[in-house]
C-alpha cells in the first residue's frame, strides 16, 4: 500500500506584523495612528517650515504641509519603541501631541523631541512600561528645543516599581527652553538640566505612585515662576526619594517628599519662600543656598536630620522647623539670616541641636519636646547676641 507523505513541522519566516499607519490629514492638521507596532523607530521630521515627513521602520510618507497641529498616536508594543520628533532646525506653527501605548515589563517607549522651535504647546503621554522622555537632549540635530506654549508630560507610572519612568529637559550642548508652564506627572526620575529653562512655573508630581523617585534641578537651570515638586506617596511600598534644588527659582519652591526614606538638598537660589514637607520615615535635609524669603521645614515622624552649612542664607523674617516623634537632629554651621526669627519645635523624642557656628539671627526659640534632648554649642563657635530661648533641654 502506498503511504502518504508524512507531515514534517518547520518554521516559516513571517512578514512584519506592524499594522499599517493611518494618516488623517485635512490640509492643516495631521494625525497619524500607528496602531500596535513592531517598528523599533518612528520619526516625524520637519524637513522645512511646517513640512512633516513620517517614517515608521522602512516606510516613509510625506511631506505633509502642516500649519496646524501634529498628533502621533502609537499603540502597544512588544519590545518598546523610540519616537523621535525632529524639528530640523525649523519653527513649527502648531501644537505637537505624542501618545504611546503600553509595553511589557522591562520595556517601554522613548519619546525624544529636539532641534528647533514649537510655536504651540507640547503634550506627551506614555502608557505602562519603563518609559523615557527627553526634550532637547540631542537625539536629532544640534539646535536646542524651544517650546513657546505649555508643556505637559505624563508617563503614567512604571509597570515595574520601584523602577522607572525618566524625564529629562535639556542635555549638555543642546538644551530645552520652555517659555510657558511645564508639568511632569508620574515620573520616577526628573531632571532639569543646566541647559534648560522654564519661563513659567514647573510642577513635577508623582504623589500617587510608588517606588523610588529622584528629582533634580541642576546648577545652571532656571524656573521663572514657582516650582512644585512632589515625590511618591504610597506608604505601603514607600521607597527612597531624593530631591536636589541647585538651580534658580524666581518664585517660591514647595517640596513634598511624603513617606519613605527622603533626602533633600538645596544649594541654589529661591526668589521668595521655600517650604519643605517630609513624611513618615527618615528625612535628611541640607540647606546650603540662598532664600530671599522665608523658610519652613516640616519633618514628620522618624529619625530626621537637618543641617545648615556655611553657604546657607535666608533673607526673610521667618525660619520655622517642625519635627515629629523620633530622634531629630538640627545642626547649624554658618547660617546667615540676620532678620529672621527662628522657631524650632522638634517634637517628642531624643533630639539634638548643635551650633557648630552660631547662626546669625534676629532671635531664636527652640523647643526639644518630651524626651532626653541635647543642646551643644561648640567651643569657638561665636557668641549669641540676640534673644534666645531653649525649652526642654
Amino acid at each position: 500500500m502506498k503511504q502518504g507523505r508524512r507531515f514534517r513541522p518547520m518554521l516559516e519566516a513571517l512578514e512584519e506584523r506592524t499594522n499599517p499607519a493611518t494618516f488623517q490629514y485635512d490640509g492643516t492638521n495631521l494625525t497619524v495612528l500607528f496602531g500596535n507596532t513592531s517598528a523599533a523607530l518612528i520619526t516625524a521630521t520637519e524637513t522645512a517650515p511646517d513640512e512633516i515627513t513620517i517614517v515608521e521602520g522602512a516606510n516613509s510618507t510625506g511631506p505633509f504641509n502642516v500649519t496646524g497641529n501634529l498628533t502621533l498616536n502609537v499603540g502597544n508594543t512588544l519590545t518598546g519603541v523610540v519616537v523621535g520628533v525632529n524639528m530640523g532646525g525649523n519653527t513649527f506653527a502648531g501644537n505637537v501631541n505624542v501618545t504611546t501605548g503600553s509595553s511589557p515589563a522591562g520595556f517601554g517607549s522613548a519619546v525624544l523631541v529636539d532641534n528647533g522651535t514649537i510655536s504651540g504647546g507640547l503634550n506627551v503621554t506614555t502608557g505602562s512600561g519603563d518609559d523615557s522622555i527627553g526634550l532637547g537632549t540631542g537625539f536629532s540635530g544640534l539646535a536646542p528645543l524651544t517650546v513657546q506654549g505649555t508643556v505637559n508630560i505624563n508617563t503614567n507610572g512604571s509597570s515595574t516599581p520601584p523602577g522607572g519612568d525618566t524625564v529629562i529637559f535639556g542635555a549638555g550642548g543642546f538644551g530645552a527652553h520652555l517659555a510657558g508652564n511645564a508639568t511632569v506627572s508620574n515620573a520616577n526620575s526628573f531632571t532639569l538640566d543646566a541647559t534648560a529653562t522654564v519661563g513659567g512655573s514647573l510642577t513635577a508630581n508623582s504623589g500617587s505612585k510608588s517606588g523610588n523617585f529622584n528629582f533634580s534641578l541642576l546648577a545652571g537651570s532656571s524656573v521663572a515662576g514657582n516650582a512644585y515638586l512632589t515625590t511618591g506617596n504610597n506608604a505601603a511600598t514607600a521607597g527612597t526619594d531624593s530631591v536636589v534644588l541647585n538651580g534658580t527659582i524666581t518664585g517660591l519652591a514647595l517640596v513634598n517628599q511624603n513617606g519613605g526614606t527622603n533626602d533633600f538638598s538645596f544649594a541654589g537660589t529661591i526668589g521668595t519662600n521655600l517650604t519643605y514637607q517630609g513624611g513618615t520615615g527618615i528625612d535628611s535635609g541640607v540647606i546650603g543656598g540662598t532664600i530671599l524669603g522665608n523658610l519652613s521645614v516640616i519633618q514628620g515622624n522618624g529619625t530626621n536630620t537637618l543641617s545648615f552649612n556655611s553657604a546657607s542664607t535666608v533673607l526673610g523674617n521667618s525660619i520655622s522647623i517642625t519635627g515629629g516623634t523620633g530622634a531629630d537632629s538640627v545642626q547649624f554651621n554658618g547660617l546667615v539670616a540676620p532678620g529672621a526669627r527662628l522657631n524650632a519645635n522638634l517634637g517628642n523624642g531624643n533630639d539634638t541641636v548643635q551650633f557648630l557656628l552660631v547662626p546669625q539671627l534676629a532671635s531664636a526659640y527652640i523647643d526639644g519636646g518630651y524626651g532626653v534632648n541635647t543642646f551643644i554649642q561648640a567651643p569657638g563657635s561665636g557668641t549669641i547676641t540676640y534673644p534666645f530661648t531653649k525649652r526642654n533641654f
